[in-house]
């Protein structure tokens, strides 16, 4: 049976037998500390965390003096979620892709528009109320708790160390994401830019200066 409690009521819960157990969003020690106590009491506790990206999260718990082996044993796996605004369907016009340099000045990764012979943009009409859009679509990153992920969790391991590893296991950022979505037409470049601080994209950087200082010379 799966069930939905406040903060107050942790404690008699655990008592109780429940698989899946809905939590109110984490803001304070309080509730935190409850979502470790259930998990701990073989509950499945989801809640909702404020983050710029999947790879803060447990940065965020250590914030509500949540110690380091219990958030490792605690989290199983933390989702981002973000929503990106289409391009509208019926006025949109293709547009060549950014050179190289540009795309490099933008923090883009060129591999990341491998394939898009051009990109979409919304010219505004009456169907999309002049604005150039029209729906929305979720772009996501996940942050699976594996025994390597718990190790540098139990380390407290900063953000961009807990980025690399995803990096290591196929998992891009954000960012990334939605300029693929530009590279399949979905969205703008423009609209995808607008994520470049988004995921925490510290990893990459290194890659991109490098890359900035070959197209330099």
């Amino acid at each position: 049976m799966d069930k939905s409690i406040q903060t107050s009521s942790a404690s008699s819960v655990q008592r109780e037998v429940h698989k899946l157990v809905m939590m109110e969003e984490i803001r304070a020690e309080e509730r935190a500390d409850a979502l470790m106590r259930l998990s701990s009491s073989r509950h499945r506790p989801v809640s909702t965390l404020h983050t710029n990206s999947v790879c803060e999260v447990p940065s965020r718990f250590f914030l509500f003096r949540a110690q380091p082996f219990m958030v490792a044993d605690s989290l199983k796996m933390a989702i981002s979620q973000r929503l990106v605004k289409k391009v509208c369907p019926r006025c949109y016009i293709e547009e060549p892709v950014p050179s190289e340099e540009r795309l490099i000045r933008l923090g883009i990764h060129p591999n990341w528009l491998s394939g898009a012979s051009a990109l979409r943009r919304g010219r505004k009409c009456d169907f999309c109320r002049q604005t150039g859009v029209s729906g929305r679509k979720a772009i996501f990153e996940a942050l699976i708790v594996d025994d390597e992920v718990k190790i540098a969790i139990q380390e407290q391991a900063p953000a961009v160390q807990l980025r690399r590893i995803l990096e290591t296991k196929g998992e891009t950022t954000l960012f990334e994401k939605a300029v693929q979505e530009a590279a399949a037409g979905v969205i703008s470049l423009e609209e995808a830019c607008k994520f470049r601080e988004v995921g925490a994209a510290d990893a990459f950087k290194d890659k991109i200066i490098g890359l900035q200082k070959y197209s330099a010379t």
